[in-house]
């Protein structure tokens, strides 16, 4: 017979799938800028067998590229295009149409990917707040709390790559947080670093976790002789899983491309483009950034206090910073060098010319970056500091383990791109175990002054819909 915790755990499971999958199954699919090129390169996949950046175009095979985005969410949609004739259909109409106002979003087989890849972020979110709290109850807080923040919602009805990033990032960060408790264990450490190899597929960007995790592995060279072995074998196991997971593609384009290489080197400068055109902004406007910046409100705040012309180009608009880098930058450095060399020709003239404008921008850009899910977000910054400080030291160190890659990645969006919330997804992780610790902390406060602790209230309740015994 079930006891009162397992009913609970099976409830929330069967709960949250039921949930996610009404999200993802919502009518009036979402069809963004974004999405015609991947959807066009997992239709090039599927019916030519070819990575491309091309445009889909029935029955004329693209030349081999690079992918125009991670490589997963190409085999991801291929492989839904070839499981189902209406979702194959109702892609290809989208891929050939720019307008796709006229075509029928009906893509049965790409939406239960998507519920299966938001349900395993949920669960990996639950995996993790019982990793950090030791607590059921503060981790199915947690869960619905992720539940709760607009962007797990948004994404779960768009055809992008943001359900297989949450899915793959979430298994990261669980895996690293394992492989961090149990460090003796070296299997972790391999299956985190293929999960890590898993969310580059997806996002490119989280390559820049290896060097950057390696450097910290480097450091741990100068400690003593027994110290040092027992951290430089993790560290070559985990840069190994990920090894593994990226080779196939790696010597796909050595061999195909003759580029020695995982992405594009011209997309780096068309990235960087779109972020080096805010270094040109005044200290006057990176001063009012701070308050624009802040989800909800903040935009509306500067420009009742500052007016339009003082704030305007932080937006997106036609005199923005980011049509600026987009429309002009991009193109005077592709003049002046090369399309592969536009990256390099922007980090000297544009970023190592002004290293501590370069530096305060990209803090600016991070601050937009944080925002996930706008005011929840904002919301779980706040509490961030209030919440590690009253927690135990044990909690204390895991949420910060936590945030340790995420931090490192949100540097890497606000130094190399534009910084928008979808990028960031994964801070859902930390801000909800923030908020699943706070109103579990205020809950067993009002359950103390009522009578009773809130695991026995919630136990006993549980315990009603259990059939009796005898």
């Amino acid at each position: 017979m079930p006891t009162a915790k397992t009913f609970l755990k099976t409830a929330l499971f069967i709960a949250l799938f039921v949930t996610v999958a009404l999200r993802v199954f919502l009518p009036n699919t979402a069809v963004s800028p974004d999405s015609h090129r991947y959807i066009a390169m997992g239709l090039n996949v599927a019916e030519y067998g070819t990575l491309s950046s091309r445009g889909y175009a029935p029955n004329t095979p693209p030349k081999p590229g690079f992918g125009a985005g991670g490589a997963l969410t190409a085999f991801e949609i291929a492989a839904a295009s070839l499981i189902d004739k209406t979702t194959h259909d109702s892609l290809a109409c989208i891929a050939t149409h720019p307008d796709a106002s006229s075509c029928a979003v009906d893509i049965p087989a790409l939406k239960v990917f998507y519920t299966l890849e938001i349900f395993i972020f949920h669960v990996a979110v639950f995996f993790i707040a019982r990793l950090v709290f030791a607590n059921d109850i503060k981790a199915a807080l947690a869960v619905l709390l992720s539940l709760a923040f607009k962007d797990t919602r948004a994404y779960a009805n768009t055809i992008l790559s943001e359900p297989a990033y949450m899915m793959t990032a979430a298994l990261f960060v669980l895996l690293w947080l394992y492989a961090w408790v149990r460090p003796e264990r070296l299997k972790a450490w391999l299956w985190c670093g293929a999960a890590l190899g898993l969310t580059v597929l997806v996002k490119p960007a989280w390559a820049a976790l290896l060097p950057g995790l390696g450097v910290l592995a480097g450091v741990s060279l100068l400690r003593p002789a027994a110290r040092r072995a027992r951290a430089v074998r993790p560290a070559a196991v985990f840069v190994f899983g990920a090894v593994l997971v990226l080779a196939p593609l790696f010597v796909r384009n050595v061999i195909q491309l003759n580029h020695w290489g995982l992405s594009d080197p011209s997309y780096l400068g068309i990235s960087l483009a779109h972020r080096a055109a805010y270094n040109a902004m005044t200290w006057a406007e990176w001063a009012r950034g701070w308050l624009f910046y802040l989800p909800d409100f903040g935009d509306k705040a500067a420009r009742a206090l500052f007016g339009h012309a003082g704030v305007d180009r932080l937006a997106w608009g036609p005199d923005s910073y980011y049509v600026y880098g987009r429309d002009i930058l991009h193109h005077h450095a592709v003049m002046a060098s090369s399309p592969e060399g536009a990256g390099g020709y922007l980090l000297r003239h544009n970023f190592f010319n002004a290293p501590f404008k370069s530096a305060a921008v990209t803090a600016l850009l991070a601050w937009r970056g944080v925002f996930v899910g706008n005011l929840m977000g904002l919301v779980g910054l706040v509490l961030a500091g209030p919440v590690l400080y009253f927690s135990n030291a044990r909690v204390r160190r895991r949420i910060l383990l936590i945030a340790l890659p995420l931090t490192l990645m949100v540097s890497v969006h606000a130094l190399v791109s534009v910084s928008i919330h979808r990028y960031n997804l994964a801070l859902v992780i930390p801000y909800a175990l923030i908020m699943a610790q706070f109103l579990y902390a205020l809950l067993s406060a009002l359950g103390r002054a009522f009578g009773g602790t809130l695991p026995q209230r919630l136990t006993a309740t549980a315990a009603t819909f259990l059939p009796k015994k005898g």
